[in-house]
């Protein structure tokens, strides 16, 4: 947005011939790449996919420990974490 802004801005507009936007979220590709069709093997992603579950619980599990909250909200509040107790810690849980 900022960028879009700036190019249109007639106070600097002598200063600027455009403005590219990229799909930084998107993926970039190769045009003359040749696609791998070839088909995946199911037992190798049913073992990637239990892994990536597995994975996924212990970062839950880990996210849910009471002083891993503490510790979060106490870097949201640096100037004032008086108000950050066990109260607060519970009622996110």
């Amino acid at each position: 947005y900022t960028a879009m802004y700036a190019s249109s801005d007639e106070r600097i507009k002598e200063y600027v011939k455009g403005c590219i936007l990229l799909n930084a979220a998107g993926r970039f590709r190769d045009p003359e790449a040749i696609e791998d069709t070839s088909t995946p093997n199911p037992i190798i992603e049913s073992i990637s996919a239990a892994i990536q579950r597995f994975v996924i619980a212990c970062s839950f599990v880990y996210t849910k420990q009471p002083m891993r909250i503490e510790q979060i909200l106490r870097q949201v509040y640096p100037i004032n974490d008086s108000n950050v107790d066990s109260e607060l810690v519970e009622s996110i849980l």
